[in-house]
């Protein structure tokens, strides 16, 4: 089984972990490591849940399109947001 550590190009690199495995077979899946809205330097972008969920979106898509995919792809969905936050802005920009 061919597997594949993956840190596209525009997102922040951690030397302790890889944003997505790719599994090459039986089928090509991509394992999504949780992404937050911290931009490529690491930084946290906007104050607001709202524009950091769009951040992770983005990352999302960054992920996605280095290896042929686009979130209409993606066939399950966990999101998370920290206690004392509302969820709706989270929810809009998911939307």
């Amino acid at each position: 089984m061919a597997v594949r550590h993956i840190n596209p190009e525009g997102l922040h690199r951690s030397p302790a972990f890889s944003q997505a495995v790719v599994v090459e077979q039986p089928a090509k899946t991509i394992y999504i490591g949780g992404q937050n809205g911290v931009d490529a330097n690491g930084e946290v972008v906007g104050p607001t849940v709202g524009e950091q969920a769009l951040q992770a979106f983005r990352n999302l898509a960054t992920i996605l399109e280095s290896e042929g995919a686009t979130l209409a792809d993606i066939v399950h969905w966990r999101i998370a947001v920290v206690d004392g936050h509302t969820f709706d802005e989270g929810v809009a920009a998911f939307q």
